[in-house]
This record gives C-alpha cells, structure tokens and sequence, in this order.
C-alpha cells in the first residue's frame, strides 16, 4: 500500500477516490465530529463535501453500513434523516422535508433508489424496496415494493429470495 502511495504521489492515491467513496468517507468524518461534540468542524467538512463533490450529506444524518452512492453530483441528504445498512442511491436523491413542521425520511436496509428520486417528508421505506427513477416519495410504503410515479405508487410486489 505503501509503495503504491509513494509511487502515485498523495493525489494520485487520493483524486480516484473522489465522488462515490470520498462524498462518504467525508460524511462519516463529520458524523464522527458531530458525536464528539466538537463545534463549527463538522459543518466545514460538510461544506467540503459539497464543493469537492457536489452533494450535501448533513453531518447530523444518520446512515447506516454499506451505504453506496453511485454517482455523487446532486445528493442531497437532510439533517434528520436516517439510512439503514446495505442502501444504494444514484445522483440527484434528495432526502427532505415537505414543509417547515414536518420530519424527514427514513429508509430501512436494502433499498435501491434510482437517479433523480425525492422523497419528502416524515415517512418510511420498507426494507427490500426498490424506488424508480424521478419518482416522487410523499407517503410511507411497506418491504419488498417496487416504487415508481410521480406521485409515487406501488408498481410492483417483489418476491424476496
């Protein structure tokens, strides 16, 4: 690993991995900040995060293992949203409120959510469930469904294996 680093140069080890693993490896370094209660640098690495990869994962999310982004361009994850383990989303997902008063999403392990999605409000995804691209999430839906539409609906069970 060593001879590799040297053999790159520091941005040579570090620029392959900017987007999908760096956009998380800097959330969970201002996550782990945040727990530590250490003041003003968990926001500096989010506002990093947001320049380097063009996403805004809010360093007070919670998220959990195996969390995948595949494309980081447009990412948006509010500050009290949770994510379970095993969740892979593509760009431009955004996780949010629908208005001032309401809570943000929660999304249960392995779930799949396409390129352009937006899921609002104080609601929960299944585990199992897959959310198509450009669907727009407002209500709360069980495990293993497939998740299309705007509004969103359920286009399909899926038989879990």
């Amino acid at each position: 690993m060593i001879k590799k680093i040297l053999k790159r140069g520091v941005l040579g080890t570090i620029i392959p991995l900017a987007g999908n693993r760096l956009a998380i490896y800097l959330y969970r370094f201002s996550h782990f900040l945040h727990r530590c209660y250490i003041p003003e640098l968990p926001y500096l690495f989010q506002y990093l995060n947001a320049i380097i990869n063009g996403c805004e994962i809010h360093y007070k999310a919670k998220i959990g293992k195996k969390f995948r982004i595949s494309h980081s361009r447009g990412v948006v994850i509010g500050s009290q949203t949770v994510i379970g383990n095993n969740v892979t989303i593509h760009s431009g997902v955004v996780f949010g409120k629908k208005d001032k008063n309401s809570g943000m999403p929660v999304i249960k392990d392995d779930v799949f959510i396409g390129a352009g999605a937006i899921i609002l409000g104080d609601i929960t995804i299944g585990t199992h469930s897959i959310i198509g691209a450009n669907a727009v999430v407002n209500k709360s839906f069980e495990s293993n469904v497939l998740i299309a539409g705007i509004p969103a609906r359920i286009v399909k069970k899926i038989k879990n294996d």
